[in-house]
């Protein structure tokens, strides 16, 4: 479904004379790039301003504007020849990282984090494999429940992805 509704997006900037190729050397691709992610900064902005007037119909309107902008913007950098999607994919991946069926590695981070004087717990899930129950385990910072990363980890590389890039 998102890949039908990211073709509809190349669809609309090829009618609206996006250009088919860019070289990401020239600074008719950064002044694409600029423009783009500013459309992005003005849908999160809307979106944003829609969820302090709690006005569903208009967060859902700015949701889509924004997937619709930032569809826009990974266009762009794919017709740079930026392997956007399997870039994606990798992110998703080591975003997936972050979670651990090991409830002992769970607390080695958070005690790791202790030490740095942040404070964290452990938030247990159990997610359905098929027929069978699985424990999943994910480090959340206290202060506002954002997920860390856990022990050992290791960042994505997205250099490798781009002309000139480095792993």
């Amino acid at each position: 479904m998102i890949n039908e509704l990211y073709e509809k997006v190349v669809l609309f900037n090829e009618l609206a004379g996006q250009p088919q190729k860019f070289d990401a050397q020239t600074e008719v691709f950064w002044e694409w790039v600029e423009k783009q992610a500013n459309l992005i900064k003005e849908e999160l902005q809307e979106t944003l301003d829609a969820i302090a007037n709690r006005d569903l119909v208009e967060v859902l309107d700015g949701t889509l504007d924004v997937f619709v902008t930032n569809s826009g913007l990974m266009d762009i950098l794919s017709k740079a020849k930026i392997s956007v999607m399997v870039a994606g994919n990798d992110v998703c991946n080591n975003n997936l990282s972050k979670m651990t069926q090991n409830p002992a590695l769970a607390k080695k981070t958070v005690e790791e984090y202790d030490a740095q004087h942040v404070p964290c717990y452990v938030e247990r899930k159990i997610v359905m494999d098929g027929i069978y129950p699985r424990e999943w385990y994910t480090v959340r910072r206290v202060e506002d429940g954002k997920i860390m990363k856990p022990y050992g980890y290791t960042r994505v590389s997205l250099g490798k992805y781009v002309d000139g890039g480095s792993e």
